[in-house]
């Protein structure tokens, strides 16, 4: 055998390059059925990542042959039917499993237990029927699991069960509890509070003010390493956030009251790249504070929103949040990309060029003031796109204009939406006013344009 053919033989090379073929787009399908080496190394890559229904079509002799390669495997809502099909496999590799909706058949326990092997590290539940002798199988199997996400996980789980799979994962790293009414318990809290290799929590339920202060008295920095945090709170608890968790680059919070001013502690995060905050109705944020944030200049996303249409914000002699102020906040954010401030304020047209100016990476801007967007555009530097990045576009206000009247409303909203891709010529969605019948025109238009049509 020739140098050259034993190193086409080699499975080091072979799934290298085989690798770089994937990525080029074109098919390994006609090479894993060149030899048994190829056969072996192009079905590895292959079979890495599939859907249950891909593996359940293979003959059933055959699929431990696919199961002993797969790397992640995901089930939806209709697959409760193929777990007792796959009693038996062996999946040596898996890494990561996704039951999503999992509705097992005839309302008894479906039959999960050969997913449980030593290399899995991402366990994703969403919707179904557990019990605590599954969780605590996996807690001694599956020792490298550094990720779980569970939601809605049935009647049969407790919160003793939760604490002994998260204290048993030792590796630990993102957790995700959504929908867990009545199973998060004070005693999951502390013992997460305690660990120092937790990067991402998500708690869906109020973390109350008495669970912050045990937290502190029973853990010296508590949440230490905390990236991202994702959970409901008091106003109260910001600033115990802020202080802890310092390391934090994410922060989607949901308060429950109005009491603190939250925005005032937030720059002490200096790392964070996302706030996202949904606020009470009632909130009235302090110009100071928001113009504060300023100082976050690694700031990619601020998000403050209410369900209502818009929070007040005022400064200490109560004026309202203005151009000027609006500046103020913008002129320390140059990375921003995603903008949503749902508040009350006193804009001028002005603010488009502002934002232009200072954040010009924006992708998406929403601002809850009624803009006309034909006299926004007009503020456009003639040799160069407003907005060069913005893929999402909010035409509350648009109107016809003046020297457009004697053109049919069809050919007023292709002019703007002309005007449109010129100063937003990455655009991708633009989104109306429901209670304006001419920008539903131009978002139709728009949306027509971007579909290929029929062939």
């Amino acid at each position: 055998m020739s140098a050259t053919e034993q190193a086409l033989r080699l499975p080091e090379l072979l799934l290298s390059v085989f690798e770089l073929i994937q990525a080029s787009g074109h098919s390994l399908v006609p090479i894993a059925q060149v030899n048994q080496v190829w056969f072996d190394c192009a079905t590895s890559i292959l079979w890495r990542r599939v859907k249950s229904r891909e593996l359940y079509r293979v003959e059933k002799h055959r699929r431990q042959i696919y199961a002993s390669k797969l790397d992640a495997i995901c089930f939806d809502g209709e697959d409760g039917d193929i777990h007792e099909a796959f009693i038996g496999l062996q999946f040596h590799h898996i890494r990561q499993i996704n039951l999503d909706l999992f509705d097992p058949p005839r309302g008894g326990l479906a039959h999960l237990q050969q997913y449980l092997a030593p290399s899995l590290q991402v366990f994703n539940f969403i919707g179904g029927d557990l019990d605590d002798e599954f969780l605590l199988q996996m807690a001694a199997t599956c020792t490298r699991l550094r990720v779980i996400c569970m939601n809605l996980p049935g009647p049969r789980v407790t919160p003793s069960a939760i604490l002994s799979l998260v204290s048993g994962c030792e590796r630990l790293e993102d957790v995700n509890f959504n929908d867990m009414e009545g199973l998060l318990s004070d005693a999951i809290f502390l013992h997460l509070a305690g660990r120092s290799n937790i990067f991402r929590l998500t708690w869906d339920t109020l973390i109350p003010p008495r669970l912050v202060t045990r937290a502190s008295q029973e853990t010296a920095t508590p949440f230490k390493d905390m990236r991202v945090l994702t959970t409901t709170v008091t106003t109260s608890s910001v600033a115990w956030i802020a202080q802890n968790m310092t390391r934090l680059s994410h922060l989607i919070l949901k308060l429950e009251d109005t009491e603190h001013d939250v925005l005032r502690p937030l720059p002490k995060l200096q790392n964070l790249k996302r706030i996202r905050i949904s606020f009470l109705p009632t909130q009235v944020l302090s110009t100071e504070s928001l113009v504060g944030l300023r100082s976050l200049s690694k700031l990619e996303t601020l998000d403050l929103s209410t369900k209502a249409r818009g929070m007040k914000v005022a400064d200490v002699r109560g004026a309202n949040f203005q151009n000027a102020d609006f500046e103020k906040l913008l002129s320390g954010l140059p990375l921003l990309r995603h903008l949503s401030l749902v508040i009350e304020a006193s804009f001028s047209l002005r603010v488009g060029p502002m934002i232009s100016r200072n954040c010009p990476l924006i992708e998406e801007c929403n601002i809850l003031k009624n803009f006309d967007t034909r006299l926004l555009l007009a503020q456009a530097p003639a040799d160069k796109p407003m907005f060069p990045f913005l893929q999402r576009l909010n035409i509350r206000r648009v109107t016809m204009g003046r020297a457009e009247e004697n053109r049919t409303l069809e050919q007023s909203a292709d002019v703007l939406i002309a005007a449109i891709r010129r100063n937003c010529p990455s655009i991708k969605l633009i989104i109306p006013s429901e209670t304006n019948p001419y920008s539903s025109l131009v978002a139709r238009r728009f949306d027509s344009a971007e579909k290929p049509a029929d062939t």
